[in-house]
């Protein structure tokens, strides 16, 4: 079988599977936990942080960890707003996942760029909707 649809997920390569294996056998206790195996738990998670920080070349307390994709988005989205004041504006395609476009509209930032009918961006339109107010380009 060949799987094409990677949008939302994707199967797991061997070592990822066995990673996650042995992380469920021994980190599956919530790891703000004082008993043992909120604390084994955490020592997993701490050293996963250490490894991601260390391939993105950051601090471990960089690291911001989110439940998944949409939350990921909302606070990169809300955390670049924050700091840019009133007026900051982020621009999207028309075809953006809806929890960017969704995020942008209600926080009033959203200008979007329209798509040709294969679903892209003109290099022209894309450069014609940044402005100085422009925070984000999604």
């Amino acid at each position: 079988m060949i799987y094409l649809d990677y949008n939302a997920t994707a199967p797991l390569s061997l070592f990822a599977r066995q990673a996650w294996i042995e992380a469920q056998e021994d980190g599956w206790a919530n790891p703000s936990s004082i008993h043992e195996p909120g604390s084994r738990a955490r020592h997993r998670l701490d050293q996963a942080k250490a490894a991601i920080a260390r391939a993105l070349g950051c601090r471990a307390h960089e690291l911001v960890m989110t439940s998944g994709g949409t939350e990921a988005n909302a606070t990169a989205i809300r955390s670049a707003l924050a700091q840019a004041g009133p007026g900051a504006e982020i621009v999207c395609s028309a075809i953006e996942h809806s929890s960017v476009l969704r995020n942008a509209a209600a926080l009033g930032a959203l200008r979007l760029v329209a798509v040709d009918a294969c679903g892209r961006v003109s290099s022209q339109a894309l450069a014609a909707a940044i402005s100085p107010r422009t925070r984000l380009v999604c």
